[in-house]
């Protein structure tokens, strides 16, 4: 299957005040996470960010184009949940999933972790970044306690996020999210 078209680039959602930057605040704590979601998403790093990559990647080179995959290893307090739902809310939101789902299907975007409640903080998140965005806020249908569903239908974008644990998924966990 093709690819998704971007309708935006990771660096712009990230860093546009009317976007996810509206929800992130003062990027200066972010930046590492930026250049190794840069890289993930093979988008060109400036010298600033392949340095911030290079170093938590061990000196490797960034990537030359998108992965399939990504695993990090970060600690406590290390904002996994905030970039797993800024994640799940860019892919939704700013590609063009119109030639992927047929008339009549609705995108869904899983958010996963090893227990409801940590999936609900995740759900929390990408809520959060829906509501801070003037943009983003226009795409939201409804909230409810586990799910968030996005106006239109559901081909432009994926129109859900639902929160899951882990332990559920069992071997699916890795085909969850497919950035092929």
């Amino acid at each position: 299957m093709k690819r998704a078209p971007q309708t935006c680039t990771l660096r712009r959602a990230f860093t546009d005040p009317k976007l996810f930057a509206a929800a992130l605040g003062d990027l200066t704590s972010w930046l590492r996470w930026l250049a190794i979601l840069l890289a993930a998403f093979g988008e060109r790093l400036t010298p600033e960010e392949l340095a911030l990559f290079q170093a938590a990647a061990g000196g490797r080179a960034p990537p030359t184009r998108r992965v399939r995959e990504a695993w990090f290893g970060v600690s406590r307090g290390g904002g996994k949940s905030r970039m797993s739902a800024l994640l799940a809310v860019y892919i939704a939101v700013c590609y063009d999933w119109s030639k992927q789902l047929a008339p009549g299907e609705r995108g869904t975007v899983l958010l996963c972790a090893p227990t409801m409640s940590q999936a609900s903080i995740c759900l929390s998140y990408a809520r959060g970044y829906l509501e801070a965005s003037p943009i983003f806020a226009g795409l939201v249908r409804e909230f409810t306690s586990d799910e968030i569903f996005l106006a239109g239908d559901g081909r432009q974008h994926h129109d859900r996020f639902v929160p899951v644990e882990i332990q559920e998924l069992g071997a699916l966990f890795h085909t969850l999210v497919d950035l092929g």
